[in-house]
């Protein structure tokens, strides 16, 4: 007969994860709130570990055969266990629901509410979705006529859990969040701490769902000191969830991967099957990461690693897992088996598995948000592997073919949900695939009910995607007019998201290059066309810097202070009359320009018929020839001639409107570069008979004018911080001129010197908040790469990693008055063999909170650069501006004799404020 004296959490037995046993024969189990991941799990696993989250279970006639009519209520909750198991849900839920009826006879409050609450979960496990609900609301209402005892606040915990994962099934993350956080209250009141630890980390995940990465770590950092000491299936559940949280916030992928090895040790502890599964997953989706960051940022090598990695990780779901002295069945194939079609999709790789496969038990499943996200996902990796249709057609689409059968299901089970984002996302997608097959009718009816939907329920990173993906169809029925509209609106949305992309979407975050800056190209495009207006080149200038300010934010990780462009030029109009700004911008089939003269409205736009590989090819020999002491490039044809690469670029990127800058009175270019261009030292391009910089130009180049750092430099009296190092530290040479460069900087300000082993992380720290000094010069190495990780300078004691640097240069004491104006890195390089690289130096530039950085794009002889240093300092104290010292410093030295080549000078670039 049941009792319940005394009730306890149900636990998993470590050797038959199917059963589920109390800690003791006397005592009895109730709900269980252990499985916030079920909706991963596939439905061959879902029915024994959905007991996890709910069900009344006792140890003595588990496995008894089901008995007709038995003659009181507790044979029928044994006869109900036993059915759940053998996944008979039907008998199960006719059994509880007999049983309530009995105990609402005998008014045995508790009891009744338990079996209802186990009737709901056997509703869920079938996709009654409506009967689920109004079963785990009677029981909670049932529990709330008792009175509050120890008892009867765990039993409505445990409610409250299956009504919170309720919740999160049908796509509702924040009502699952409200839900689990009252749990978890309850929970906490009658001191069971493993069960409110799972119901905090049932909320993690909803905060994850809805977009919170931050507050989901937050509240997981803090749950660690407590999941320490508790058992190994629970650890492994805290690690695992810190570790897919951390690939998103953290800039830094190896505590991610440290997270997920240690969730992968603990589960193999445990022997728990779905956890050991959830850090394969976890591990794989992490590599894949990193391989789509390492694409976009064009490292073939190590995305190709990373691709293996993640496609290893994978296919370790499809077979037995060995923990290394026992083997364990891992649940959740469909999952793998889907990632596998969609990396290898994305990759252009032949597919190892069958979609087909895949598909055919998830079309026959009911409802659950589990469901139709992994159909939504089989469609997408299917449409990624075709291309639209040239033009439209007036023949019906295929709506058998596989990619509309999984999206209409999807569509279909999301109304029944009420999952106002799924139903947005299956018609977006069938919009797309009507698009492959040339249906334009079709396409644009599902992308406009996509995108109303979207913006009822404010969904903004999908709202961007049908207004982009409604341009692309513009495009194809022949709507210019149309598709400015249409990528227009989708470049606002992506504005309104700009502070969210960095942390509101991992696949955002990472395939920004595909996803994101498509859409801003897009426009451009559209906009330069040879007849363009002046609202059209105003509106592609504020797109093509709104874009370069993405692209520093998306390296950085972190959202930056942006000014508008109107009030930047007024500021420039005002305060330095002679400047000019240029944009370049790389098309695929085309070179843009856009000059914007001083106090004037007119943009003036210019086309060159170059495109983009001719470009990057070109400025790759150019970069070759200048980092040769003879200024030439040796290949395996020939040689190319340095000067003739400087003058072809020369003719593409200054000539075009060259005639525009003397009746300007221009005397100052600031350059926006786009991609690959941004290795370019615009100084030292030539026009067959000067460098730009000899005709009188000071050029400065600007990683986009909304980051430009507002104010006046203040220069007078120049007070230095100068920091170097003159020996040789291990992996790196010595610089025995920089003690010749530091003294120079001496004869012209006031230096205060940190040298050799003086120069410390902490010395520069303190320095720093001590010192009112106006400019922060460092002679060391360092290194700017395309992975924020891996630029850094070095001191005596430790490399100083840029969010590092960041944070000792903002330490300043806020009594000082001085603010920092300038930062100079003297012996810098960008990253070799890679063009996204000088990512790094606009990214240091942008987060050292230095007004202007002056930096070198390769390490020069050092003693030339103590030369030009110490001229830069000279001419510093009597120029108009920054960057007129530096052209000034860098034609003295060019005029030092013929031994001075473009190598020796070239490489020195002023980024962000030139004044």
């Amino acid at each position: 007969m049941l009792g319940i004296p005394e009730l306890t959490l149900c636990q998993v037995s470590p050797h038959h994860p199917s059963i589920i046993r109390s800690h003791g024969s006397s005592h009895h189990c109730i709900y269980s709130n252990s499985m916030v991941y079920r909706a991963f799990f596939p439905r061959r696993w879902r029915s024994a570990l959905a007991l996890l989250l709910a069900s009344l279970v006792l140890t003595l006639g588990l496995h008894r055969p089901l008995q007709a009519q038995p003659p009181d209520p507790d044979q029928w909750l044994r006869q109900a266990d036993q059915a759940y198991y053998d996944q008979q849900y039907e008998t199960a839920i006719a059994l509880w629901e007999q049983a309530a009826e009995a105990f609402q006879r005998q008014d045995d409050g508790l009891r009744e509410a338990i079996a209802l609450g186990n009737q709901a979960r056997a509703l869920q496990a079938l996709g009654q979705w409506s009967a689920a609900d109004a079963a785990i609301q009677a029981s909670l209402r049932r529990l709330e006529d008792l009175p509050p005892t120890p008892v009867q606040t765990q039993v409505r915990a445990q409610g409250l859990d299956i009504l919170g994962q309720q919740y999160f099934e049908t796509g509702q993350p924040r009502a699952a969040l409200d839900t689990w956080t009252e749990s978890a209250d309850l929970y906490q009141a009658v001191a069971q701490i493993p069960a409110a630890l799972r119901s905090q980390l049932n909320q993690a995940q909803a905060l994850q769902a809805l977009g919170f990465y931050r507050q989901a770590r937050e509240q997981l950092t803090a749950l660690v000191p407590i999941l320490e000491e508790q058992d190994a299936t629970l650890q492994a559940r805290g690690w695992i969830s810190l570790g897919r949280v951390e690939q998103v916030v953290a800039p830094q992928v190896d505590a991610a991967e440290e997270w997920l090895l240690q969730g992968r040790e603990a589960a193999c502890e445990a022997r728990s099957p779905e956890w050991v599964g959830q850090a394969l997953l976890g591990l794989g989706d992490l590599y894949r990461g990193q391989y789509i960051r390492a694409q976009n940022l064009r490292r073939s090598r190590d995305a190709q690693q990373l691709l293996q990695q993640s496609l290893d990780q994978y296919r370790q779901l499809l077979s037995p897992y060995d923990c290394g002295g026992f083997t364990l069945d891992l649940p959740q194939p469909r999952q793998a088996q889907i990632r596998l079609v969609t990396l290898q999709a994305y990759a252009g790789q032949p597919l190892e598995v069958d979609p087909e496969a895949i598909a055919r038990p998830l079309l026959t499943e009911p409802p659950r948000w589990a469901t139709i996200d992994q159909q939504l996902s089989l469609a997408h990796g299917l449409l990624m592997q075709l291309d639209p249709a040239e033009g439209c057609t007036s023949g019906d689409p295929d709506r058998q073919a596989l990619p509309a059968q999984l999206l209409t299901q999807a569509y279909q089970g999301a109304q029944m949900l009420e999952d106002g984002r799924s139903q947005s996302r299956a018609l977006g997608y069938l919009g797309r695939w009507y698009q492959t097959q040339g249906s334009c009718t079709a396409a644009e009816r599902s992308l406009t009910q996509a995108l109303q939907i979207a913006q009822d329920q404010n969904v903004t990173d999908l709202s961007y995607q049908w207004q982009a993906q409604m341009g692309h169809l513009r495009l194809q029925q022949g709507n210019r007019e149309g598709a400015i509209a249409a990528y227009g609106t989708a470049v606002n949305t992506l504005q309104t998201l700009r502070r969210d992309l960095v942390w509101a979407n991992a696949d955002l975050q990472f395939s920004f290059q595909r996803q994101v800056e498509p859409v801003y190209r897009a426009l451009v495009a559209q906009l330069l066309q040879p007849d363009a207006s002046n609202p059209d080149l105003r509106q592609a200038r504020e797109t093509i810097d709104a874009l370069q300010t993405l692209q520093i934010e998306n390296y950085l990780r972190q959202s930056c202070n942006t000014t508008d462009l109107a009030t930047i030029d007024r500021l420039v109009d005002q305060t330095a009359p002679h400047t000019a700004f240029v944009y370049t911008i790389l098309l695929s089939d085309r070179l843009e320009l856009i000059l914007k003269l001083p106090n004037s409205d007119t943009l003036q736009h210019y086309a060159v018929d170059v495109d983009r590989q001719t470009v990057t090819t070109t400025l790759n020999h150019f970069r070759g020839a200048l980092e040769s002491d003879f200024f030439e490039l040796i290949t395996n044809t020939g040689s190319l001639s340095g000067y003739d690469l400087a003058e072809q670029l020369y003719t593409w990127l200054v000539a075009p409107y060259e005639a525009a800058l003397k009746p300007a009175d221009i005397s100052t270019l600031v350059f926006v570069l786009d991609e690959e261009l941004r290795q370019l030292p615009v100084a030292a391009l030539y026009d067959g008979q000067q460098f730009l910089i000899e005709k009188g130009y000071a050029v400065a180049i600007n990683p986009g004018l909304a980051l430009l750092p507002p104010g006046q430099p203040d220069l007078n009296p120049v007070t230095t911080l100068t920091a170097g190092i003159t020996e040789a530290r291990p992996n790196f040479s010595a610089l025995p001129a920089v003690h010749e460069e530091l003294e120079a900087i001496a004869t012209y300000t006031q230096a205060n010197i940190l040298r050799n082993e003086d120069f410390t992380k902490a010395a520069l720290t303190h320095g720093v908040e001590s010192v009112p000094a106006a400019i922060v010069h460092l002679a060391t190495h360092g290194e700017f790469s395309d992975d924020l990780n891996d630029t850094f300078i070095l001191a005596w004691d430790a490399r100083i990693s840029l969010p590092a640097l960041s944070q000792i240069l903002t330490s300043r004491d806020q009594s000082l008055p001085q603010a920092i104006e300038l930062l100079v890195l003297s012996a810098c390089k960008t990253a070799d063999g890679n063009p996204q690289a000088a990512l790094g130096l606009a990214g240091m530039a942008v987060q050292s909170g230095a007004r202007s950085t002056l930096a070198t794009l390769w390490v020069v002889n050092d003693a030339t650069t103590a030369r030009l240093m110490a001229r830069f300092y000279q001419e510093l104290a009597q120029s108009p501006s920054k960057a007129e010292a530096l052209r000034r410093a860098q034609v003295a030295l060019m005029q030092e004799g013929n031994q001075i080549k473009p190598y020796h000078w070239a490489p020195f670039v002023l980024v962000g404020n030139w004044l």
